[in-house]
C-alpha cells in the first residue's frame, strides 16, 4: 500500500506507524519534519501561570514536573497515558454540578473528559490561573469555560470547509500593572457580497 502523506503521515506518526517514508516528489524537508513530531513539547507554561495543551488534563491528578518525565520520543499516545489525554481530552461543556468529575470519551478507553472542578483543583494544586487548549471546534473561535479557569481556542476558520464558523487567537500580554492578561482576538467570517462565498 502507499504510504500515508500530508496530515495521515503526521496521524501515523502520532499513532506509533512511523517513520514515515519518504513519498516520490516530496520534499525532503517535509519528510524530515515529520521526524520531529514525536519530540515535540506536549505543552507550555506562559509565565509561570498559564499552561497551554492541544488537547486537557484528563483526570488532573498529575503535575507539570509529570508532563516533563514522559518518555521521549513519544512514539504513540498508547506510550502514555498521561500524553493520550495531553492531546485529545476534552472539558466537560458545563459548569453545572451533573458535569463535575470524570468521565469517558467517545474518543477512546484511556481518553478522559474533565469537568470544572478537576479543572480548578488542577490549577490549584500546579498554582496555575488557566489552562488553555485548542483540540475542539467552537463556531466562536474561542470558548471561556469551568468558571474563567479554561480558555479552548480553535483557529480554523470555515472548519474542513463544511461549518461556517469563526477562528481565534489568543493575545497574552502584561497590562499596565505588570498582570498577565489573555484576551482572545476572533478571526470573523466575512461573506463576500458577489460572490457569496466566506474568504
Amino acid at each position: 500500500p502507499e504510504p500515508p502523506t500530508g496530515h495521515l503521515a503526521a496521524m501515523a506518526l502520532a499513532a506509533g506507524t512511523a517513520p514515515v517514508p519518504m513519498v516520490a516528489g516530496e520534499s525532503p524537508v517535509y519528510a524530515m519534519s515529520h521526524q520531529v513530531f514525536p519530540w515535540l513539547p506536549l505543552a507550555a507554561v506562559i509565565d509561570g501561570s498559564i499552561l497551554v495543551v492541544h488537547g486537557g488534563i484528563g483526570d488532573g491528578n498529575f503535575s507539570l514536573d509529570d508532563i516533563n518525565r514522559i518518555p521521549r520520543p513519544l512514539l504513540g499516545i498508547d506510550q502514555s497515558p498521561l500524553a493520550a489525554n495531553l492531546l485529545w481530552s476534552d472539558p466537560s461543556d458545563s459548569d453545572e454540578r451533573m458535569a463535575w468529575g470524570v468521565h469517558g470519551s467517545p474518543r477512546g478507553a484511556s481518553i478522559l473528559q474533565f469537568g470544572p472542578d478537576v479543572t480548578a483543583a488542577f490549577c490549584r494544586r500546579n498554582d496555575l490561573s488557566m489552562i488553555v487548549r485548542s483540540h475542539q471546534y467552537v463556531p466562536d473561535g474561542y470558548k471561556v469555560m469551568h468558571g474563567g479557569r479554561l480558555l479552548t481556542v480553535f483557529s480554523a476558520r470555515n472548519y474542513m470547509d463544511s461549518v461556517s464558523n469563526d477562528g481565534a487567537m489568543l493575545l497574552a500580554a502584561a497590562d499596565a500593572d505588570g498582570n498577565l492578561r489573555v484576551r482572545p482576538k476572533r478571526l470573523v467570517q466575512r461573506m463576500a457580497a458577489q460572490e457569496g462565498e466566506l474568504m
